[in-house]
């Protein structure tokens, strides 16, 4: 939860730069999806 809060603050802190916006957004589907493949096995 942590590391999704500064996630969250380092997003908003440069929001007005589109990579950075992209790379958060990746970074966040791919722990979403790191859990969902840990809840199946």
């Amino acid at each position: 939860m942590t590391l999704f809060r500064y996630q969250t603050i380092v997003t908003l802190k440069s929001e007005q730069e589109d990579w950075s916006l992209t790379c958060s957004s990746l970074f966040h589907l791919l722990m979403a999806l790191l859990f969902f493949i840990s809840l199946v096995l």
